[in-house]
């Protein structure tokens, strides 16, 4: 990854170094150019890419149907990003910690 200024927008963290990427799925365009973007494999987009095929684009609920995919998994990292009309764009770092039982 080249561009500093990816980097910031994913809290300074290497892509590869990210375990669960949950993106809103508006359409395969934009989860190609974030895979593109942030040079990510093809696999480390499923669960959202699987929302899209499953429900289409759901506006902002998109990203929760996205983010549930990894209930299970509980990544230490995690990167959810949503895209709005025009330039919009909003996104946070995310991850499970455990509750000590």
């Amino acid at each position: 990854l080249q561009s500093p200024a990816l980097r910031q927008t994913i809290g300074g963290l290497e892509p590869d170094k990210i375990q669960a990427w949950a993106i809103h799925a508006g359409g395969r365009s934009i989860l190609d150019a974030v895979a593109n973007g942030f040079g990510l494999a093809e696999d480390q987009l499923n669960k959202s890419r699987q929302v899209l095929h499953d429900f289409g684009n759901m506006s902002s609920a998109t990203l929760m149907f996205a983010l549930s995919r990894f209930w299970d998994e509980t990544p230490k990292s995690g990167i959810a990003l949503a895209f709005g009309p025009g330039l919009a764009a909003e996104g946070f770092h995310f991850g499970w910690v455990s509750d000590g039982a």
